[in-house]
């Protein structure tokens, strides 16, 4: 597990980037924007992201104040393939990325 502060204007060092595992995101503080498929979702402290294998991904601090997360890896997995939305979700492509907003009340 990664202990992540993210200063403002900082984002993802290479980009937009994909990987061959899983990763979890837990937002401790400040907000988090996730670049993905053609969506940008902010994820507030509280917010939990779980990106799948392959998910072509970026993630931004667009505040003017820190984020602070937590970022774990998953097991790799075979690649998804197609895409595939969820109503609750949005546009959200490949809607299998999962962005929970379990935000701290």
């Amino acid at each position: 597990m990664a202990y992540i502060r993210m200063p403002p204007g900082q984002g993802s060092p290479s980009g937009v980037h994909q990987h061959d595992f899983e990763q979890y995101y837990y937002i401790l503080q400040g907000t988090l924007t996730l670049e993905i498929g053609g969506e940008a979702p902010d994820a507030p402290a509280g917010s939990l992201l779980s990106i799948l294998v392959g998910l072509p991904h970026q993630n931004v601090n667009r505040t003017d104040c820190d984020t602070i997360q937590l970022m774990n890896r998953g097991k790799a997995r075979a690649r998804l393939t197609g895409v595939r939305t969820v109503s609750r979700l949005g546009r959200l492509a490949w809607a299998w990325a999962i962005l929970l907003g379990l935000t701290a009340s």
